[in-house]
């Protein structure tokens, strides 16, 4: 998706304690604690990309003894469940070629080894089964000691974990640590939500909406107390806010929702862009100073402005981007506390102007 990425410019220079550990799980072991959800797959993970004649190599690969790939994990404190991090492809074609209780399809093996072609689990010879119930994966765990009140230090080793070439977004890496009921929320709303997709003018979802969710949504709430990086500040409201009222979410879907048709129905979304790339900290501004200035009108009172009055938001809008110091707010610096609080401290009082 076509996003401004904004660099911050201070290094974070919190010490962390940090360990990581080696364990080996026997292949049936590994399936069990997968299906008990002792090891589960993580939201910032992509969706599974081996074809099953892939998945038949690698099984076939245990069963002739040969070395493969180890998988890396994040044990997490509270619930001492573990997250893949890397090894999703491998232990999901386990979970399929295993027996279940209730199972639609056999999962025959496709690969390359004519001794193993087109058998099953059950259809293996007994020896055969036991070698691949036997066979070791190596699982290296990370887990974090200190400071015991975020995560920052794992989210910078998993922001450089790197299996395919390219490395995860930072949104992708928190849905990972902080996996609750608000990641659900946010990969939900951003894939469904109609007016929030016509807002980003793209209709592919990505981590990349879910992010600018999270940032107006955490903007919105504790401003004040925002400091810099934004990449910490966004983490510690993550991880604040891990599994939030169900009352929270459903009013942060109302608001989202509002503001999104709002500005889609009322502002030309071309001012959000830059090269075709939209800019967050333009439609962070714009859409928190809008919240700012209707969240207090009745909900007939935004219906009536939305639908008769289209050109004041338009013209605000327009106006904003052209002041002098609201382009400095953000084009400088942009994720530092005078930029972000500026910036949007300027929007609102703009709007407040023409929505009353």
């Amino acid at each position: 998706m076509p996003w401004e990425e904004e660099k911050e410019e201070i290094l974070s220079d919190i010490s962390y304690n940090i360990t990581s550990y080696g364990a080996d799980y026997p292949v049936d072991g590994i399936v069990r604690r997968f299906r008990q959800e002792d090891i589960f797959v993580p939201d910032f993970q992509r969706k599974p990309v081996w074809s099953w004649t892939q998945a038949s190599r690698f099984i076939e690969s245990l069963l002739l003894g040969l070395p493969v790939p180890g998988i890396f994990l994040y044990k997490e404190k509270d619930s001492e469940k573990m997250q893949i991090v890397d090894g999703q492809q491998r232990i999901l074609s386990l979970d399929k070629f295993y027996p279940k209780e209730k199972r639609s399809k056999v999962h025959k093996l496709k690969g390359d080894h004519q001794h193993f072609l087109n058998q099953h689990y059950d259809s293996l010879k007994p020896e055969s089964r036991r070698k691949l119930d036997n066979s070791i994966l190596h699982a290296t765990i990370f887990e974090q000691r200190s400071p015991e009140n975020n995560c920052n230090s794992i989210y910078e080793v998993f922001g450089r974990i790197n299996t395919g070439g390219t490395l995860l977004h930072s949104q992708e890496v928190r849905s990972c640590l902080y996996y609750g009921d608000l990641s659900r929320w946010l990969r939900n709303f951003n894939s469904k939500n109609k007016k929030w997709r016509e807002f980003l003018k793209y209709n592919k979802s990505d981590s990349h909406g879910e992010e600018l969710i999270l940032r107006i949504i955490a903007l919105k709430q504790n401003l004040n107390n925002y400091d810099y990086p934004l990449k910490h500040f966004l983490n510690s409201f993550m991880q604040s806010n891990r599994n939030p009222s169900q009352e929270w979410l459903d009013s942060m879907e109302k608001w989202i929702h509002r503001i999104s048709s709002l500005t889609v129905k009322n502002i030309n979304k071309e001012i959000f862009f830059r090269n075709h790339r939209i800019v967050p900290v333009i439609a962070e501004a714009i859409l928190i100073g809008i919240w700012n200035c209707v969240e207090k009108l009745e909900e007939n009172d935004i219906s009536e402005f939305n639908f008769s009055r289209p050109e004041v938001l338009q013209d605000t809008a327009a106006r904003l981007l052209e002041d002098a110091e609201f382009q400095t707010l953000t084009k400088n610096k942009t994720t530092s506390s005078e930029a972000v609080k500026g910036r949007i401290e300027k929007a609102t009082k703009a709007f407040k102007e023409v929505i009353k």
